[in-house]
């Protein structure tokens, strides 16, 4: 997933020390063969770090609060609403309504202070509806709908209990090593799925 910080924050040389870093443990990382297990380290932080705040009254009243826009959606409107999406976030130079609504509301300043709060171990939060539409982010997406991506197929769309966790995957644009881990948030007076959530963690610093 592509983030705007990824291409134009991080400065050349981090790229360079995680080239490096790649080439000597990325691949067995991603591999399994003498790398560190990601799966463990991952779901550890996770458990540790996010567990607690991921099914917080934030996280669920602004899902609950789409779900009820979004029912009605057919495939038509979702993929208008991402080619939408798309557009604003590959153009330079203009507006953008629909990217800068979703970044401003509550949920998206509660998921950006809970990414400044892991100091880097965190590099992006997606929450995401029923239809796999963005609720929240801590940084801006390249897409508004996660629907057709693991990260909402094996959470949320699969009813699942357990976390997705990601293959390792080397970013060039920011020069690190990351792996994302997906949850279905469910609503705790129901009991039933309502939406899902990605973080994405840095493991050059885990």
């Amino acid at each position: 997933m592509s983030l705007d910080f990824r291409v134009r924050v991080l400065p050349r040389i981090a790229t360079v020390i995680a080239v490096c870093a790649f080439a000597c443990t990325g691949h067995a990382m991603a591999a399994g063969t003498g790398g560190p297990n990601h799966v463990e380290e991952v779901g550890r932080y996770f458990e540790d770090h996010v567990r607690s705040w991921i099914n917080g009254p934030e996280v669920v009243a602004a899902i609950r609060e789409q779900n009820l826009r979004t029912a009605g959606f057919d495939d038509a409107t979702i993929k208008a609403k991402d080619d939408a999406w798309r557009a604003e976030v590959s153009a330079e130079g203009v507006d953008r309504p629909m990217v800068e609504e979703v970044m401003q509301r509550d949920v998206s300043h509660f998921l950006k202070q809970k990414q400044r709060a892991a100091d880097w171990m965190i590099v992006e939060i997606i929450l995401m509806d029923a239809k796999g539409l963005n609720v929240g982010l801590s940084t801006p997406t390249s897409d508004f709908w996660q629907g057709d991506e693991a990260k909402h197929q094996k959470t949320f769309q699969a009813g699942s209990h357990d976390p997705f966790i990601d293959e390792v995957e080397f970013e060039a644009g920011s020069g690190l090593l990351l792996s994302q881990i997906s949850q279905t948030i469910f609503d705790p007076d129901s009991g039933e799925p309502i939406g899902a959530v990605t973080v994405s963690v840095n493991m050059n610093k885990l």
